[in-house]
């Protein structure tokens, strides 16, 4: 699994890549925002009612797109470009990202959930169960927002593998019609 991640997120550009995104820095302003989904845990609900479907949504989203594309385009597609990923693995590792964060978001909506059972104030650490609490939900919640961000990420990423989709498929057409229709060079 850890090779996976690591060759997963190579493609993906890294951490610099995730610190170069807008999307987490929006995700921590709107965490700070919603002080008071952090304070009575509600964010836990609204992630576990709405997450599965965004996140069904990523992955459908990507199977279309494979889907319509034919085995020419997508072989062409596969082809390396400055030494970087192709373009095919590139958006396969932005889909994959969306979808590890909204999973590990809802995870940590199950788990804060099943663990808002503890009694924080008849504990024998009322402290750290509430230090705990608040970082737990903290955390909740940013991937909550950086997981409903990321689906604008998805979208604009699909955008662009659809562009350069397109641009192959316009070079393929035009090579294939010069080598199907030379030009009559007797007239």
């Amino acid at each position: 699994m850890i090779k996976n991640l690591k060759l997963l997120y190579g493609a993906y550009g890294g951490w610099s890549s995730f610190f170069a995104s807008p999307y987490p820095y929006v995700s921590s302003v709107l965490t700070c925002a919603s002080w008071n989904s952090l304070q009575d845990g509600s964010w836990a609900s609204v992630t576990s009612s709405i997450m599965p479907s965004i996140t069904g949504f990523s992955i459908a989203s990507f199977a279309i797109i494979i889907s319509v594309s034919d085995e020419r385009s997508r072989r062409a597609l596969m082809i390396k470009r400055r030494g970087d990923y192709s373009p095919l693995v590139k958006l396969s590792s932005s889909v994959s990202h969306a979808v590890i964060v909204q999973t590990v978001s809802l995870l940590f909506s199950a788990f804060f959930q099943n663990a808002k059972i503890i009694d924080l104030h008849n504990s024998d650490y009322p402290c750290i169960l509430n230090f705990l609490f608040y970082l737990f939900s903290t955390i909740g919640i940013f991937f909550l927002f950086y997981g409903l961000l990321l689906v604008v990420a998805e979208i604009l990423s699909i955008f662009k593998f659809l562009t350069i989709l397109s641009n192959i498929e316009d070079r393929l057409v035009k090579k294939q019609n010069t080598h199907s229709n030379p030009q009559d060079t007797a007239s």
